[in-house]
């Protein structure tokens, strides 16, 4: 996976996080006394479905990384040359 690409993608979706934040707290939304347990086995049925998706991808990932061989060089490493030389 490229770390450079992964670094883009965190850093966008927390400024995305940090923006929904201040306009909820410039909006001034109160909170209403709700009963939230209705929505815990939606949770949970969302987070076995992602589980799943990995669990189910990861020898296909790993099935990939051998066919193309392993060459030395990480992606980092190679970032890292091609910016201090």
């Amino acid at each position: 996976m490229d770390y450079l690409g992964l670094l883009l993608i965190i850093v966008y979706v927390g400024a995305i996080a940090i923006l929904f934040l201040f306009v909820v707290m410039m909006i001034n939304v109160k909170s209403e006394e709700t009963n939230r347990t209705r929505y815990v086995p939606i949770g949970l049925l969302i987070s076995l479905v992602l589980i799943m998706e990995v669990y189910l991808q990861y020898p296909q990932m790993v099935q990939v990384e051998k066919e193309e061989g392993y060459m030395g060089e990480t992606n980092i490493r190679m970032i890292g040359e091609m910016l201090y030389t």
